[in-house]
């Protein structure tokens, strides 16, 4: 039972929600509803509509009577949305003792404490938290007298007034009978004079106010108490916007209007209340379908909103809830049909949604939220989170620095003198004269304010400093801009911290670990302050930026060194989730792709100079305030343009999944073992720390020394049988390293013990070892490579690198030659190919990039021609299909021939029909009608003299039509493009054809009169002829034609004859 076409006034809407609960029954029915040999239970739903307002009493209980007279017996009510209506409908299941699930009645406790309804659950927002969460802010900031603006315009705000008014009376008496609860109405006769008188009445009472309204009436409040001197500090506004919606309204102070510059200054003191955003890959695929379902099943548009409505998915998990329960209540054995027990079952009660993840109820079996007080930052024009309140702890979380916008801190209770300036302590006497009074308060305090502008001026020299390297990391879209390139596919590079978008394209068998981003980033470069840039995707879930992830970042952003990415900063959303890590351009990719690079030679030289990057480079980490890195790979291990080697994906734990640091189990997708084969022994058997160990890097380095030795993947992956080679699963590594066989399994470098220096392979068999106590430190390890760098010599190796390079150019430019090679004789191949469907002139403009557009050509002349009766001669005189095939090529070669020493264009050919033009696409002046009739001379003469494949007396002749006239031409189609005719020339030039007589060609009077100058051709009238479309037409046949070089004349006697010469 929910309200429906309620528009944008409420936050429900079954219009809205309906595509969601038929994903949730589905769901259910499938996934959770028991079917045994005790339960077999499917759920199935039934709607009520109860119109679009709050009802009364009697009439909601009137709608539930007739469900029940109906023969439908209900196991659970879900909803209404208004709280008045789900009270009313609480006390008919009360006498039913049926369960009733509200969402999402946030309504519901203005008259009787929440305690009272004990068959009710709720699975969605609820007011009385926001009362809650009202009453903790109040206590964390020592605020005791509030005041409350509660707007009665809307049905919506009056039941969130109201039950937030009773929430703090029931459960805070001292608050409120401290505070001022003032009501007004913005919609009767509103105005600023209104607003104004209302906060001047605050300024008597209190330092911060709480407005329960829409945005639009937030916004007059704040622009009035600018113009009252309200917003300097001194007072502290408190507004609401749980979520995105209409119904709250647009907390932003850009209207495109007239007030926008007052507006940002005035949200100065703003703070808004709001639930956490959960945004995660299952929330977004959900609202993608939903919106998909309600257009195509329900003929209803939710619109282009990304945002998903968090109602909406509420009504999901209201679905789910309540088969989940079931399901567990039908297991131990109790009577789930019962509300009362429903209820007491729901109380404490924790389950998970597909969509929402974990969800939580309280005592009074409300769903439990986490809250967020986000404050206005005037330089960046943003609401930043501020405080966050966990649910049931009673404890307050700092998420941010708001000492720019507050540098005095939050404004206190109370002014130091009183609200009425009254305080004894302001008007006590010292018993001096006025001018002693004045001098003896004066003259100090001129002193101690030049010190402390002094010192302030000082302070915020600095703290600007702060503020701006404090702004610099966060990074939004439209500061990134693109360097296109066509050489370059970006790619992400699956590994243990998140995803890599590099430059290189990589071929890999899992197609987790190469995904492309969105096609907004494929093929691109990102330009940011003139550099380029490389992303690191953020794996799911991804969190907002807080204070704790400022604190990562800047320390992060302080580590400079050659052998590590500089991280520039995160990638945020409009909605401040962060999307990816912005760090330095590596041109080359990643270790793993640079090894797997069969073109490239990796000698001895220059593994020892990716070996000693890694070792400086971790070195450096051990010794910084980082202490280690954790998640050590070939993946994070990048390569820069120059060929250093240069680590990712340090520090910044709040970015590393929970899941990533568990051990594995026996039962995981085979894919999702591979980032554990560089993770040490003992975290394989226990969950890792977010940042690892320094002993456990150090095994990770050995793994990843490995590779570059190796030049093969980590453990070497293959395994030698007889003289093959087959593949050992990641899986099968994984879990003997975890079981910790004696002896250990590790690579098998020994194997290659003759090209690997004794010294270096005892170091790594030491980093490898199963005992972390065993293991070196990266101090030894760099002493190994130091010596070894003394035996090759500086000067060699930066001689050899050249080299090196040198020979990957010339390598390089052999390839672009190679594929530019290739490339254009494929072109000439596609041009060629273009030439034979579409005239020259055509296929080159094409071929051009040039589109070509539709033309009309003023005179033109068309021919149709076909040899009538050659289908059933060729099937009856062959035996074969092949032979069939044989006798039409032979036909159209024929055809060929004769039009390949022409100035015509054949547009089409069937069989033994021709269709064919002369005059386009290159204009041939008057020359047209000649060349066609030419052309059809040589070629009836050619087929009365053509001899097929075992078929004998047989008299082939060619029946012709042919018109002159205006015409237009042009490509149609765009992957099979064909240069087609149009105009009524083409169809008088067909009905010539239909209409005449085999082995002779007829045209009309338009051809006669372009060819009878010329004393070549001679023509004999038909008389009028009925052409189909055109009625009687005077028609010509063509009866001779003399040869313009020898004189010779081709006499087209009749039908019966075959051509002859005199």
């Amino acid at each position: 039972m929910i309200e429906r076409n309620t528009g944008l006034k409420v936050i429900y809407n079954y219009d809205r929600s309906v595509a969601a609960l038929d994903l949730a029954l589905h769901y259910a029915n499938f996934f959770l509803m028991p079917v045994n040999a005790t339960h077999n239970m499917t759920l199935t739903s039934h709607y009520v509509d109860i119109g679009s307002e709050c009802l009364p009493k009697s009439q909601i209980i009137g709608y539930a009577m007739e469900v029940r007279d109906q023969g439908l017996i209900c196991d659970v009510y879900i909803g209404p949305g208004c709280g008045s209506s789900a009270e009313a409908l609480y006390d008919y299941a009360d006498y039913y003792d049926t369960p009733i699930i509200g969402c999402p009645a946030a309504g519901l406790g203005a008259m009787d404490s929440i305690a009272d309804y004990d068959k009710l659950t709720r699975i969605s927002i609820t007011f009385t938290t926001i009362g809650d969460v009202l009453s903790r802010f109040m206590a964390f900031a020592n605020y005791t007298t509030p005041y409350f603006l509660q707007d009665r315009a809307s049905e919506f705000y009056r039941e969130l007034s109201m039950v937030v008014t009773s929430s703090i009376q029931r459960r805070y008496w001292k608050l409120y009978i401290n505070s001022k609860f003032m009501f007004f109405n913005s919609s009767d006769n509103w105005s600023t004079n209104k607003t104004q008188w209302l906060l001047s009445d605050v300024k008597k009472r209190s330092r911060v106010v709480i407005i329960t309204a829409n945005a639009d009436v937030v916004r007059i409040f704040m622009i009035s108490a600018h113009k009252l001197g309200m917003t300097s500090g001194d007072y502290i506004f408190i507004t609401i916007e749980l979520y995105y919606s209409a119904v709250w309204g647009r907390y932003t102070w850009k209207y495109n209007d007239s007030n926008d510059e007052l507006v940002r200054k005035a949200f100065r003191p703003l703070q808004v209340l709001c639930l956490q955003p959960l945004p995660t890959a299952e929330i977004t695929n959900f609202w993608q379908s939903v919106k998909s379902i309600s257009k195509k099943k329900y003929n209803y548009s939710l619109g282009h909103a990304e945002l998903v409505d968090p109602v909406i998915s509420h009504f999901y998990d209201a679905v789910i809830l309540y088969a989940t329960v079931v399901k567990e209540m039908a297991a131990a054995g109790l009577n789930y049909s019962s509300g009362g027990d429903f209820g007491d079952f729901t109380t404490n009660y924790t389950f998970r949604s597909p969509v929402n993840g974990p969800v939580s109820f309280n005592n009074d079996s409300d769903r439990l939220w986490y809250y967020i007080i986000r404050s206005f930052d005037s330089v960046d024009g943003r609401f930043e989170d501020f405080l966050g309140f966990p649910p049931v702890i009673d404890r307050v979380d700092i998420l941010g620095d708001i000492s720019d916008d507050w540098p005095k801190g939050l404004p206190p209770n109370e002014p130091f003198c009183g609200f009425d300036g009254l305080n004894p302590i302001c008007r006590a006497k010292l018993g001096l004269t006025k001018g002693q009074y004045a001098v003896a308060i004066i003259l100090p305090l001129l002193v101690v304010l030049s010190i402390l502008f002094s010192f302030g001026y000082v302070l915020k020299r600095f703290r600007d400093q702060e503020k701006k390297r404090s702004l610099a990391w966060k990074i939004y879209h439209h500061q990134l801009s693109t360097f296109e390139t066509n050489n370059v596919l970006i790619a992400i590079h699956g590994d243990q911290f998140g995803e890599t978008i590099s430059l290189h394209k990589t071929e890999t068998t899992n197609p987790d670990t190469t995904v492309v981003l969105k096609a907004s980033l494929e093929g691109k470069v990102f330009i940011y302050q003139g550099s380029r840039i490389q992303l690191r995707n953020i794996p799911e879930p991804r969190p907002r930026d807080s204070y704790l992830l400022h604190r990562e970042i800047m320390a992060v952003q302080r580590i400079e060194f050659y052998a590590l990415q500089k991280v520039i900063g995160i990638l945020l959303t409009e909605h401040r989730v962060c999307e990816a890590v912005v760090g330095e351009l590596c041109l080359k990719g990643c270790l793993d792709e640079l090894l797997k690079d069969d073109s490239f030679d990796l000698d001895w030289e220059f593994k020892f100079s990716l070996m000693r990057d890694l070792s400086n480079g971790m070195t450096y980490i051990h010794a910084s305030p980082l202490k280690s890195h954790g998640h050590l790979s070939s993946f994070n291990c990048l390569i820069d343009s120059r060929f250093v080697l240069k680590i990712s994906d340090f520090g910044l734990p709040s970015f590393v999944p929970a899941r990533v640091l568990e051990p594995p189990v026996d039962h995981l997708p085979d894919e999702m073992y591979e980032h554990y084969l560089w993770r040490a022994p003992e975290y394989l058997r226990d969950v890792m720390p977010v940042s690892g160990s320094q002993k456990g890097d150090i095994y990770s380095f050995s793994i990843v020394v490995q590779q570059i030795l190796l030049l093969s993947e980590p453990f070497m992956l293959t395994k030698a049988t007889g003289n093959n080679e087959s593949t050992v699963s990641a899986r099968d590594i994984v879990l003997e390293v975890k079981r910790g066989s004696q002896p250990p399994l590790r690579p098998p470098l020994k194997l290659t013990k003759s090209r690997i220096d004794t010294q270096l392979l005892q170091l790594i068999e030491a980093c490898w070892d199963e005992d972390p106590d065993m293991r070196p430190a990266f101090s030894r390890v760099k002493v190994v490579f130091m010596l070894m760098r003394g035996k090759l010599g500086e000067a060699s190796l930066v001689n050899h690198l050249v080299r090196k390079m040198e020979k990957y150019a010339i390598g390089l430019e052999k390839q672009i030659q190679e594929k530019t090679n290739q490339f254009m004789e494929e072109k000439e191949r596609t041009g060629h190919l273009l030439s034979c469907i579409l005239p020259k002139s055509i296929a080159q403009i094409l071929m051009s990039g040039t589109n070509v557009h539709p033309e009309t050509y003023d005179s033109v002349t068309v021919t149709f021609a076909d040899v009538p009766g050659f289908l059933d001669v060729v099937k009856k005189g062959v035996p074969t299909a092949a032979a069939y095939i044989a006798s039409l090529s032979s036909l159209q070669d024929l055809y060929d021939a004769v039009l390949e020493v022409r100035d015509v264009y054949r547009v089409e050919s069937l069989y033994d029909a021709l269709l064919v033009v002369s005059g386009l696409p290159t204009r041939n002046e008057g020359r047209h009608a000649e060349e066609i009739a030419m052309m059809v001379v040589e070629i009836q003469k050619r087929v009365s003299q053509l001899r097929l494949q075992g078929i004998t007396k047989v008299n082939l002749r060619l029946r012709v039509g042919i018109h002159s006239g205006p015409c237009v031409a042009g490509i149609v189609g765009a992957k099979l493009p064909k240069y087609c005719l149009f105009g009524d020339t083409v169809n008088t030039a067909s009905r010539m054809e239909t209409s005449g007589e085999a082995g002779k060609i007829q045209c009309t009077l338009a051809t006669k009169a372009l060819l009878i100058n010329n004393s070549h051709y001679v023509f004999e009238s038909r008389g009028l002829v009925d052409v189909k479309g055109k009625g009687q037409m005077e028609t010509f046949w063509l009866t001779s034609v003399t040869s313009g070089t020898d004189g010779v004349r081709i006499k087209l006697k009749s039908a019966q004859t075959d051509a002859s010469e005199d």
